[in-house]
Formats: structure tokens, C-alpha cells, sequence
């Protein structure tokens, strides 16, 4: 079926390439279709052995049908999108999908398997409070169409972080917890969780979406568990394990956990703010061995910090809540009043 699975797409490349020869005259068309079937012949083999090496699953990705939850539509008729310049030179770019404005994302030369993981995760996500991803299109260039937003969490609060009430911080973390939750109820690490890759959902500023699951891993199809993500909201065992290559330590949910207690202080704070005064890993580790921990935020309820928060930051990963927990007691304690700082 995997093998199905790109011959098709390797007919859908020749396919248009005849296109071009009708519509573009027959010189061109030539130097097209030659292009073409070369860059065919590499993608089809690349393509052949990241899908056999597991890295997505085969045939259901792609099928052409309604969106549904676990389905992402495949786009075949170049005509029904269209893509603008890239955003600060990266993989994105403005589009448009089928009238409807979107981001789309382009796997680049060298981040072809990161871009066929974040596939594999949107293939089997759909939750309010994680980014949509509308379809997918193989062609000359691999794109990802997702949803567009105008604000990451981190542009929001440099912006607007005046105007925002504790009463909106709170409920901020209430659907990062739950979309971690369910996240991890998918065997899916995000890995790199923080205000960068958290999105304002809709104009009202009420609503927020996890993003970016290029460092994601997936626990049923991924085999290499490598250590990835932002060094200031590392977990303990991630940061010693890359200074100290014979620590025995690995991404895990519980990584994910302590990642979302720095979010949350980022948050409460209205700010990227940096936790520390310094950025070496090993002062870091230091830091956390020697027991110290990040201060409550002033905003932040004393109840959940004390008796939830700070366990994100326990040294041993098994005394971590899980996101299940953390997200019941922020909604149990969403009305707890603010306190003095521990």
C-alpha cells in the first residue's frame, strides 16, 4: 500500500506536467515535464523510504475525502490555492486555500523528515485548542496548510498584555492544559511548549491554540526520542543529559509538564521574560540541584503554585503531575484567591 502510495503521487507529477505542456506551449512544457520527472524520480524514492521507515503512516494521510478527525485532505489541483513570499525567510508563507486565507508550510531540503512528522501529528489531532491543519499538497514543493493567525502568545502580550485580566491569564492555561492533555492521551510529546508556540485563536483574544510540532514526538511510530527544544524550558533531566552524554534521560510527558510550568510563569508574567540571569546549561542544572526554583508569579493563585506548580519542577520525573491533573486543578481552583508570594 506505501508502495501504491507514491507511485500515485508520481503520476499525479507527470499529470502535470502534461498540464504545462498544453497550457505553457511545447518548449517549455518539455523543460518542465523533464524537471519534473526527475525531481519525481528522487522524491518518489525519498518519499518511499521515509514512509517505509515509519515516519507516517501510509495511504490514510493523503486520501482524498471530507476533513475529518485522524484525515487530512490532499490537494491535487494546483489551481485552488495560492502562495505568497516567506515569513522572515523561513518555511512559511501566506496563502490562499480554496478562497480562505492560510498559512501554509514548505518542507524544506533539509527539514523534508521534521516536515513529514508534523504530518504524522496532525494526521491523528483535532482539538479547539490545537492549530488545524486544513490539507496537504506533493508537488514540486510539499506543502502543509494550516490555519493563520495573526498573534503568537508572545506577540499578543507585547502588544495588548496591558489590557488582559488574571481572569484571561487563568483561562489561558486552562486550554494549553487542555490541549496537552489530550495531546499526550495521543502518545504525542510536543516538546517544545512556550508562548512562542501558542496562537491567538480568533479576534477576540479570548482563545488559544498550540502550534508547532516540529520537535514533536510520537510514541507509537517514533523511534529516535532526541533531546529537543527551548534550553529555558528544558526539563532538569533533558538539560543534564546534554551536558553529560552517559545520563540516562529521555523527552517524555513528564518533560512536557515542567515545559508548561515555565509557559505558565511566562504567562503570568505577560511576557517572554527569561526565568534566569544567566543562559549556560550548566549553571541552569546547577540551579535546580542546588533547589532552586523559579519565584511565583505575583498574579499567579498561591494554592496552584504551591501545591501544583511547583511539582512540574521536581527533579524526578515520576513526581510530576500529569497534564490530566494540572488541567482538572487549574479549573478546580480557578477562583482561588491571589496571596502573598511563598
Amino acid at each position: 500500500m506505501t508502495k501504491q502510495l507514491v507511485m500515485n503521487h508520481a503520476k499525479h507529477v507527470r499529470i502535470q506536467a502534461f498540464v504545462a505542456i498544453l497550457t505553457r506551449g511545447a518548449f517549455v512544457g518539455v523543460a518542465i515535464f523533464a524537471l519534473f520527472k526527475r525531481r519525481c524520480r528522487k522524491h518518489t524514492a525519498d518519499d518511499f523510504k521515509t514512509l517505509e521507515n515509519g515516519l507516517i503512516k501510509p495511504l490514510k494521510l493523503f486520501q482524498q475525502c471530507e476533513k475529518k478527525e485522524g484525515i487530512l485532505e490532499m490537494i491535487r489541483d494546483v489551481q485552488s490555492f495560492k502562495t505568497g513570499k516567506y515569513i522572515g525567510g523561513g518555511s512559511y508563507s501566506r496563502g490562499v486555500l480554496k478562497n480562505m486565507p492560510v498559512a501554509v508550510k514548505v518542507a524544506l531540503k533539509n527539514g523534508r523528515k521534521s516536515f513529514y512528522k508534523e504530518l504524522q501529528i496532525y494526521d491523528k489531532v483535532s482539538h479547539p485548542n490545537i492549530l488545524e491543519a486544513k490539507a496537504v499538497h506533493f508537488g514540486i514543493e510539499d506543502m502543509l496548510f494550516l490555519g493563520l493567525r495573526k498573534f503568537s502568545l508572545k506577540h499578543y502580550f507585547s502588544n495588548f498584555g496591558k489590557n488582559l485580566g488574571i481572569e484571561q491569564l487563568k483561562q489561558y492555561c486552562i486550554q494549553i492544559a487542555d490541549g496537552m492533555k489530550y495531546l499526550h492521551s495521543k502518545n504525542i510529546i510536543h516538546c517544545d511548549l512556550k508562548i512562542d508556540n501558542i496562537l491567538i485563536k480568533d479576534e477576540s483574544g479570548e482563545n488559544v491554540e498550540i502550534s508547532d510540532f516540529g520537535c514533536a514526538i510520537d510514541l507509537e511510530h517514533d523511534h529516535e526520542l532526541k533531546v529537543n527544544g527551548t534550553i529555558t524550558h528544558m526539563a532538569y533531566e533533558l538539560l543534564k543529559k546534554s551536558i553529560n552524554a552517559n545520563y540516562s534521560a529521555t523527552a517524555s510527558k513528564a518533560t512536557d509538564v515542567w515545559s508548561f510550568a515555565v509557559t505558565v510563569w511566562q504567562i503570568f508574567h505577560k511576557s517572554d521574560k527569561f526565568p534566569y540571569n544567566f543562559i549556560k546549561v550548566g549553571d541552569i542544572v546547577a540551579n535546580y540541584e542546588n533547589g532552586k526554583k523559579l519565584p511565583k508569579p505575583v498574579l499567579l493563585p498561591e494554592i496552584i503554585w504551591r501545591y501544583n506548580l511547583l511539582r512540574c519542577f521536581d527533579l524526578d520525573p515520576s513526581s510530576r503531575p500529569s497534564m490530566a491533573e494540572l488541567h482538572k486543578t487549574l479549573i478546580k481552583y480557578h477562583n482561588a484567591p491571589i496571596v502573598s508570594t511563598i
